[in-house]
């Protein structure tokens, strides 16, 4: 098996040892409980992970990171992250980690994502590793070296299927599940 989390409302604060910054903050702490249980149980069972959106920074949270709850709020003078319109286009650039999960499956070190979240990764949990950023330095991409396949993404790359390198993220996360039932584990 393998686990895939997907985007939704934000994450409790309380998850990583805040309260919520203002009205702009809409969690679910039921969603979160059941979520960072699935989680839990995946990385010690060593599952495959592939996280998106919200997924991606309640992995983070799972390793005791913690998330910007507000991006215009807390960093007004970042790059627009809640793009207006097509989901299917790109809201901005993302700079990749030579040599990481993400380099070898999408075979390039800068990838056009969509971008559409208030939140995003602040302190990095621990065994985390960030493997792409944006140009004003938001962590876009996790992985867990330590695992065969970790990996949390930003943005939304069911949203942008027709293009080939976001494609391979989900070929790749299918690949690893049945690799893993085969039993070849790490």
């Amino acid at each position: 098996g393998g686990l895939m989390l997907v985007g939704g409302l934000d994450v409790d604060p309380a998850n990583y040892g805040e309260t919520v910054l203002n009205d702009t903050v809409d969690p679910s702490p039921q969603r979160d409980a059941l979520e960072l249980a699935l989680l839990q149980s995946a990385l010690s069972r060593r599952v495959p992970i592939f996280a998106i959106c919200r997924g991606h920074q309640l992995l983070n949270v799972a390793r005791g990171g913690t998330l910007w709850q507000d991006l215009p709020t807390q960093r007004p003078d970042g790059l627009g992250h809640s793009q207006r319109g097509d989901p299917h286009s790109a809201g901005h650039e993302i700079k990749i980690a030579s040599g990481s999960l993400l380099h070898r499956i999408v075979g390039s070190e800068r990838l056009d994502t969509n971008s559409f979240h208030h939140q995003a990764v602040r302190r990095l949990g621990r065994d985390l590793r960030p493997t792409a950023r944006t140009s004003d330095g938001l962590v876009e991409a996790l992985e867990d070296p330590t695992h065969r396949f970790v990996l949390g993404v930003q943005w939304h790359p069911e949203e942008m299927l027709h293009h080939p390198q976001h494609h391979a993220l989900f070929a790749a996360f299918v690949q690893a599940v049945e690799e893993r039932a085969g039993g070849e584990t790490r």
